[in-house]
């Protein structure tokens, strides 16, 4: 697998991306009937190492933040899965598997983005390069 975009956010100033990157480390030790490494074999699963950057108009990687080990279905599932219009799904993974579905939802996407972001703007408080507005808080 070459580098593949999974997901980009763009303003005039900075874009946030998340691409999947080759995984070099594998780590299939709880994987106890072969199941998903057969999968990664014939291609029914996709295997990577997820990275989030915020980068700035003129190139410049403010901020990184990478998961490996990631494995689904597909890389539109890794973003995706916390979209899922049923909220058991998208909130509880355990409600999935006692339903007998195979468990891919997670919130490793959200949670990457917003990693990065923080960094960012804590790079660019530190060097006083760009006057950030304040956030509000997200309501939950």
């Amino acid at each position: 697998m070459s580098d593949e975009l999974i997901w980009n956010f763009a303003t005039p100033n900075f874009t946030v991306r998340v691409d999947a990157l080759p995984e070099e480390d594998w780590d299939l030790s709880w994987d106890d009937t072969g199941e998903v490494c057969s999968g990664l074999i014939s291609g029914r699963y996709v295997g990577f190492c997820a990275r989030a950057q915020v980068i700035d108009s003129d190139g410049n990687v403010l901020a990184t933040d990478y998961l490996g080990n990631c494995i689904y279905a597909s890389l539109q599932d890794f973003a995706s899965g916390h979209r899922d219009p049923d909220p058991l799904n998208r909130n509880c993974s355990l409600m999935r598997q006692a339903r007998g579905q195979n468990m891919i939802i997670c919130h490793y996407f959200p949670d990457m983005v917003r990693i990065v972001c923080d960094k960012a703007r804590t790079t660019l408080r530190k060097h006083g390069a760009i006057r950030l507005r304040a956030l509000q808080p997200r309501k939950q």
